[in-house]
């Protein structure tokens, strides 16, 4: 399963972004914008890779599943196909996560761990499965790519439960004999210079943990039923999802979107405390005539409108400057709460300041940009966003230096097909 890594957002409209096929549920969460037409998904989170070696035996196919996603398993085939005595499994992974590993077979007597392109203090957690009765030798090594020497070897012990490892520093391991699997934390304990001779590993050389098994059943080592529900997780969110910035920043040009012949008439006005007696329109979001206003209440005024068809879905305020959970209920409001293909309408009236922080990022995850989106308190500001994989060429923000206003907006929208 390869990936894509879109550094500047030239190509996917999010920077940084990372793309995926769409059913690679170990680098997936729930803040990653599908893409139908790719069969791809583009997600942002912190990466990494795992090199693997199995062998006695090493023609069964790994089974890897990550703990948030388990209905969702990941099937590696390997690198060397056909009858091979040593097997290599390269998947990518999110860093800090857990994941349990199974086979159509039985389980190899020898495993080989590598963290690539870790840095350090970056960790997995893996759970392998084995027959019940197994016992282990677990090792840690360094190895230098470029000469081959061993180095640092150490013997790791087991611990006394699972608490145990999560909280340690890579050198135990927890044996769950009811579930089947053998618990390991891998953990990058020295930085990543990327030089050419440790091009994924540490300065030091490639961390490895090796797991050598005794093994007294040649069953199928497959725990999935017993590993689950008993270690699933919720999924989490990942990294903010950033648009790529628009025309006249240094940047691309904007993803532009299919239309459906189909407009949204839009005027947003802004009115900051500062702004109250200057002259202009009534502070207000108006969709084809009609007007959605804050009632007289400070803070975000939001209005939510499908792209597709153009009906307001949701019109709510964020009291972010009285209230200090509106900052987390607006936050989550837009990365949960909105839809994909959703067009954002936002305004301020009198202040939203004093406790609006994580709210802010959240609004750059729609098409807010720096230092626009850094509001001064008691200043006017105004916003048509959109929450969607793409970045239409229509997304505006309008952020006056305080008492400069009101901000206004006024457009016209093309519906998407």
């Amino acid at each position: 399963m390869g990936s894509f890594h879109d550094v500047d957002g030239s190509v996917t409209g999010y920077v940084g972004g990372h793309v995926f096929y769409v059913g690679n549920h170990l680098a997936k969460n729930p803040g990653c914008v599908e893409r139908p037409d790719w069969n791809a998904m583009i997600c942002n989170d912190n990466y990494a890779m795992l090199f693997m070696q199995v062998e006695k035996p090493g023609t069964n196919s790994m089974i890897l599943t990550r703990d948030e996603y388990p209905d969702h398993p990941v099937t590696l085939e390997g690198l060397n196909q056909g009858e091979a005595r040593k097997q290599k499994h390269n998947p990518v992974v999110t860093v800090g996560k857990s994941y349990t590993v199974h086979w159509d077979g039985r389980a190899p007597e020898e495993i080989r761990i590598y963290p690539a392109h870790f840095n350090k203090d970056n960790w997995v957690r893996l759970g392998f499965c084995y027959p019940p009765g197994t016992t282990f030798y677990v090792t840690y090594i360094i190895k230098n790519r470029v000469t081959g020497v061993q180095s640092n070897w150490q013997r790791i012990p087991a611990a006394a439960d699972l608490a145990e490892v999560d909280i340690g520093d890579g050198f135990n391991f927890y044996w769950d004999d009811s579930t089947g699997l053998l618990f390991v934390k891998v953990l990058a304990h020295y930085d990543h210079t990327g030089e050419k001779e440790y091009s994924y590993c540490s300065n030091m050389g490639c961390e490895s943990i090796f797991i050598k098994a005794t093994m007294t059943s040649d069953d199928v080592s497959d725990c999935m039923s017993s590993a689950y529900p008993k270690y699933g997780l919720s999924p989490s969110l990942g990294l903010p999802m950033m648009l790529s910035q628009p025309q006249g920043s240094g940047a691309k040009e904007p993803i532009l979107l299919e239309e459906n012949g189909a407009f949204l008439d839009v005027s947003i006005v802004s009115r900051g405390y500062t702004d109250f007696d200057h002259p202009g329109p009534s502070a207000a979001i108006t969709v084809n005539g009609v007007s959605y206003t804050s009632n007289g209440n400070w803070g975000f005024n939001v209005v939510i409108v499908d792209a597709h068809n153009g009906s307001v879905t949701a019109h709510n305020i964020f009291m972010t400057n009285r209230d200090p959970a509106q900052d987390a209920a607006f936050a989550n409001f837009l990365r949960n709460d909105v839809p994909k293909n959703s067009i954002v309408f936002v305004s301020v009236f009198g202040s939203h300041i004093r406790y609006a922080q994580d709210c802010l990022l959240a609004l750059m995850e729609v098409g807010a940009e720096e230092p626009g989106i850094q509001i001064p308190g008691k200043a006017s500001y105004a916003l048509v966003g959109f929450k969607g994989g793409y970045r239409p060429n229509w997304i505006s923000q309008v952020a006056p230096p305080k008492g400069n206003g009101p901000a206004v907006i006024q457009t016209r929208i093309s519906l998407l097909y």
